[in-house]
C-alpha cells in the first residue's frame, strides 16, 4: 500500500499549469549514425512521420563504411528539416563526439534521440509535448519500450527491464534511477537542450554515454516516465551470454564505479562547499 501511494499518479496542479509558458517548443532529434545502413531507414522513416511536427533532424554520421550516407542524403534531399552532419574528413570520433557535434547544431527547446537502429511510434513526441506543456520546468522524459531483434538476446534483456508501475506518468527520483532503470536506450530520451549543454562528456566508456549523462541530471533535475511502449528497441545481441564477456562487463563496471565516484565526490563539493569536509568523515565514520 506504501508503495501505491508513494508512486501515484501526478495531475499537474494550477501552478504547473500557470507556470508552463513553453507551448509546443521545437524539438532537435539527434540521430547518431554509424554503419546502420539495414536499419536507418526504418529510424529515419519514424521520426519524419511523426504526428507532432515543430521539430529537426540532426543526423550526425561518424564515419559510416557502409552505404549509410547515400541513404541519409536522400531524406536530406526531402525533407527541409532533416539535415546532415559528420566529423571533418569524415572522421570516426566515438559516440561523445558524436553527440558533442548533434547538440552544437541543434536549435530546439529540447532535444531527443533515436538510435540508428531503433524506431518511433507515430505518437513518440506528440505524448512527450503533452508532458511539457503540462509540467513546469520539465528536464527529461522517458517511456517504456518494445524489444525487437535477436529472440534469445530479448529474452536475456527483459531480466533488466522489470517495472513494476501501473499508471502513467511519474516524476522519478535519483533514488529510483539506482533500482530501476527508467532510460533503457538513448531513444528514450528527451532533454532539455540547456540542461544537456552543462553535463561533462568525459565518460570513461564511449559505450555507457547515457548512463554517465542521466547520472549527472536526474540528481538535480525533474525527470518524467511515460509507461507506454513508445520506442521500439533492437537489441541484436547479449554482450553478456558468454562467461569471457561477462568478465569484461565486469571489468568495464569497475572501471564505471571508480569514475562515477569521481564525478560524484566533485559534485558533492560544488553542493556542500565547506562542509563537505565534516559530510566526509561523517559518511566515512
Amino acid at each position: 500500500m506504501k508503495d501505491k501511494k508513494k508512486f501515484r499518479y501526478i495531475k499537474p496542479n494550477l501552478f504547473d499549469k500557470l507556470s508552463c509558458k513553453l507551448k509546443d517548443p521545437k524539438i532537435s532529434v539527434i540521430v547518431a549514425s554509424f554503419n546502420y545502413a539495414n536499419f536507418i531507414t526504418a529510424t529515419l522513416d519514424s521520426i519524419v512521420n511523426q504526428s507532432y511536427k515543430n521539430f529537426e533532424v540532426i543526423i550526425v554520421d561518424d564515419g559510416s563504411t557502409d552505404g549509410s550516407l547515400e541513404i541519409i542524403k536522400k531524406y536530406t534531399k526531402k525533407f527541409d528539416n532533416v539535415f546532415l552532419y559528420t566529423h571533418e574528413n569524415y572522421q570516426n570520433r566515438g559516440l561523445p563526439e558524436t553527440i558533442k557535434l548533434g547538440i552544437s547544431k541543434s536549435r530546439g527547446e529540447y532535444i531527443a534521440f533515436c538510435e540508428s537502429d531503433d524506431f518511433w511510434d507515430t505518437l513518440y513526441l506528440k505524448k512527450k509535448i503533452e508532458v511539457i506543456n503540462s509540467y513546469r520546468k520539465v528536464a527529461i522524459i522517458s517511456n517504456d519500450v518494445t524489444l525487437i531483434g535477436s529472440a534469445h538476446a530479448i529474452v536475456n534483456q527483459m531480466f533488466f527491464l522489470r517495472n513494476y508501475f501501473d499508471s502513467n506518468i511519474k516524476k522519478i527520483k535519483f533514488a529510483q534511477m539506482q533500482r530501476i532503470n527508467y532510460i533503457p536506450t538513448f531513444s528514450c530520451a528527451m532533454v532539455k537542450k540547456s540542461v544537456l549543454e552543462k553535463c561533462n562528456f568525459d565518460t570513461p566508456i564511449n559505450a555507457w554515454l547515457d548512463f554517465w549523462l542521466w547520472n549527472q541530471i536526474v540528481p538535480k533535475h525533474r525527470m518524467f516516465y511515460l509507461r507506454e511502449r513508445l520506442v521500439y528497441w533492437r537489441i541484436c545481441h547479449n554482450s553478456l551470454s558468454n562467461h569471457t564477456n561477462m568478465e569484461l562487463y565486469n571489468k568495464r563496471k569497475k572501471i564505471w564505479n571508480d569514475h562515477l565516484e569521481k564525478m560524484n565526490v566533485v559534485l558533492a563539493k560544488k553542493l556542500f562547499g565547506k562542509r563537505y569536509k565534516g559530510l566526509k568523515q561523517t559518511l566515512d565514520s
